[in-house]
């Protein structure tokens, strides 16, 4: 199974598709359209294609949507801005207990992150990370 990345051609917000589907419709607008025409580029595995919709969810041409990076080129070496954020998500997850906002905060710092909240924040409007109940999160 692959996924991809669409856009409603009428309201302009991105979703994930399973491919192949020849339609797909916008849980924001209703409007049903071509999933086919929709995405050129398809995805083997959901966390790549969520790392995609985080990059692109805010409709802006930079990575992780305001997420500055500044840590030492050696600890990043080769990982995109998004793919550091949800390596942190998941590896915090493993245990089953979820984390909180100042764990994730200072392991995201460690990874370079400048705005840990601003990551969280992107990673739970992308459906990556959600509320377990307050303060406590789990990576999907």
């Amino acid at each position: 199974m692959a996924f991809a990345v669409t856009s409603c051609p009428r309201c302009g917000k991105s979703k994930i598709t399973q491919v192949p589907s020849k339609t797909t419709g916008c849980p924001w607008c209703g409007k049903k359209y071509a999933a086919s025409n929709a995405s050129k580029r398809a995805y083997e595995t959901l966390t790549q294609a969520r790392v995609a919709l985080a990059a692109i969810s805010d409709g802006k041409k930079h990575d992780a949507g305001d997420v500055v990076i500044d840590a030492p080129l050696a600890k990043t070496a080769g990982r995109t801005p998004i793919e550091r954020i949800v390596t942190v998500a998941e590896e915090l997850t493993k245990d089953g207990g979820g984390f909180g906002e100042d764990e994730f905060a200072a392991r995201a710092k460690s990874e370079g992150v400048a705005n840990p909240q601003s990551a969280l924040k992107k990673l739970i409007d992308c459906g990556y990370v959600y509320e377990v109940r307050a303060g406590r999160y789990k990576s999907i």
